[in-house]
C-alpha cells in the first residue's frame, strides 16, 4: 500500500506540475492558478506498462455549476501513446433515462452525460441546439484563459436537461427519443444524483490497474487524512 501511496502522490505531483492543476485541494482544484469545486475526482493508475516499465496516469474531475450543468476537466485517454499532454473539458447535462419494461412501467436513471453522446442519437435536438450555439461540446485548452472563459461559459447557461426513452426487451434497450426536461423532472433529477461518500471533494478514488496481474483494484484516498483504503471486494 505504501508502493501506491507514493505513485499517486507523485502522479498528483506531476499532473500540477505538467498542467498547473492540483487535484489534492480538499475544498476542490486549483486549476489555472484558480480555485473550483470539484467532485468525482478519479486517477486511474497502470503501473508496469510494458512500453517502458513506468506508470501510466490518466486524471479527471467534475465542476458542479450553480445551474445544474457540470464540466468534466480530464487528460486525454491515449493509452496507446504518451500524448497525454492535452486537458479535455466536457460538459455534462442532466439527463433522465427511461427504460420503458415489458410491462410498460419506466425504470427511471438520473445521470449527467456529455452533450456529444446526446447528439449521437437523430442529429442534435433543438432543445439543446438552441442553447449550445457557439459552444463546443467538447474543448481542449491550449492556455488558462480558454479555460476559465470555456466555465465561464457553460455557467451561464440555462438550467436545462434531457429526457431519453428506451424500450428494454431483456438485457437490450433501444432509443426511442428525446426531449427537453420539465422543471420537475430538473428538480427530481438534482435530489437523485446527490454525492456519494467517495464522490466528495476530499477523495480521490483511484483504479489501480496493473499490467503484470492483468487485475484492476479500487482504492479511495482522503486528502484531509491522507488515507488510503481498499475496496475490499476489488482486492
Amino acid at each position: 500500500m505504501s508502493e501506491l501511496f507514493t505513485s499517486l502522490q507523485q502522479g498528483l505531483r506531476d499532473f500540477k506540475n505538467n498542467h498547473n492543476i492540483d487535484m489534492s485541494h480538499p475544498n476542490g482544484a486549483i486549476v489555472y492558478g484558480k480555485p473550483y469545486p470539484a467532485v468525482k475526482k478519479l486517477v486511474w493508475m497502470s503501473p508496469n506498462h510494458p512500453k517502458n516499465n513506468s506508470t501510466h496516469f490518466y486524471h479527471e474531475f467534475q465542476i458542479p455549476l450553480e445551474n445544474g450543468h457540470r464540466v468534466s476537466v480530464a487528460t486525454s485517454r491515449s493509452w496507446a501513446s504518451e500524448n497525454t499532454n492535452q486537458i479535455r473539458s466536457v460538459i455534462l447535462i442532466p439527463t433522465k433515462q427511461m427504460f420503458r419494461q415489458p410491462d410498460n412501467k419506466n425504470l427511471i436513471s438520473y445521470k449527467y452525460i456529455p452533450m456529444f453522446i446526446n447528439n449521437t442519437k437523430l442529429g442534435i435536438p433543438e432543445h439543446l441546439k438552441e442553447h449550445m450555439k457557439g459552444i463546443d461540446a467538447v474543448h481542449v485548452h491550449e492556455n488558462s484563459d480558454m479555460f476559465h472563459d470555456y466555465v465561464k461559459s457553460i455557467s451561464r447557461l440555462p438550467r436545462f436537461g434531457t429526457a431519453e426513452q428506451y424500450i428494454r426487451n431483456g438485457t437490450k434497450s433501444t432509443f426511442q427519443n428525446e426531449r427537453a426536461m420539465t422543471d420537475d423532472e430538473l428538480n427530481e433529477h438534482f435530489k437523485n444524483t446527490s454525492l456519494k461518500q467517495e464522490e466528495h471533494p476530499h477523495n480521490i478514488h483511484i483504479y489501480h490497474d496493473d499490467y503484470n496481474d492483468n487485475k484492476v483494484r479500487q482504492h479511495d484516498y482522503n486528502i484531509k487524512t491522507e488515507q488510503l483504503t481498499t475496496d475490499e471486494k476489488w482486492d
